[in-house]
């Protein structure tokens, strides 16, 4: 059972994951409380990328989370898995911010 969705801003494909998470919500009738937001534009995507612990700082701080997140399932809707860390920062954000359960849903992976 999905209480929530909540879904990763994208540079790349802007409406992508947020029409997903909206189509998702219709059909799951749940709703969709918020996003894991751009909020610093400097930090490029990919930025970092030349080993992890550079990756996940960068990461760090390009996101944050704009979302009031029930206790119960969330569902985070992505577009794109390329290293994991920005899925693995958003469920810990979204794990802090009161979320139970985080279940991630990607529709491209990178490899």
């Amino acid at each position: 059972r999905i209480d929530a969705i909540v879904y990763v801003e994208s540079a790349t494909r802007p409406t992508l994951s947020r029409d997903l998470a909206e189509g998702l919500s219709r059909f799951l009738q749940v709703p969709v409380v918020g996003r894991v937001a751009v909020a610093d534009h400097t930090v490029a995507p990919g930025q970092g990328a030349m080993n992890s612990a550079q990756r996940v700082a960068a990461v760090h701080r390009r996101y944050a989370l704009a979302a009031q997140v029930p206790a119960g399932a969330v569902l985070l809707v992505d577009d794109q898995l390329v290293s994991g860390w920005t899925l693995t920062l958003a469920a810990h954000l979204l794990r802090a911010a009161g979320a139970n359960e985080v279940f991630p849903l990607v529709l491209a992976v990178q490899s």
